[in-house]
């Protein structure tokens, strides 16, 4: 219903003692690209009215947009760690190079390594 009541519940689990002491939840879900005046902007698709306004992606530190690059005939899979000026990702400064590769076992070792 509300950012509150999602907090209520991750604090409900901290305290059940059902998360480790080192903790990161990764979110995926799908983008969809909007019309802000002249321009075509992309944001993370979620359902109903309240869920836009909440805009989640505002309220992450780091958000990464999935990306693939077609290369030789060949899929390469990214994430892009900065916006590009029509999405919302970002990353601390420092963390993450522009674009780096789409493994969620490199983000975590660079998270601990950041934030350690």
């Amino acid at each position: 219903k509300s950012y509150a009541d999602v907090l209520d519940h991750i604090k409900g689990g901290i305290a059940a003692g059902m998360f480790e002491e080192d903790r990161y939840a990764i979110l995926t879900g799908h983008i969809e690209t909007y019309k802000s005046g002249i321009s075509n902007l992309q944001r993370l698709k979620v359902l109903g009215k309240v869920a836009t306004k909440m805009q989640l992606e505002g309220k992450l530190e780091t958000v990464l947009y999935a990306k693939v690059d077609r290369e030789n005939g060949t899929n390469k899979y990214l994430l892009e760690t900065q916006n590009n000026g029509m999405n919302t990702a970002r990353s601390p400064q420092g963390l993450f190079e522009p674009i780096i590769p789409n493994d969620y076992g490199f983000v975590i070792s660079k998270l601990d390594e950041f934030y350690k």
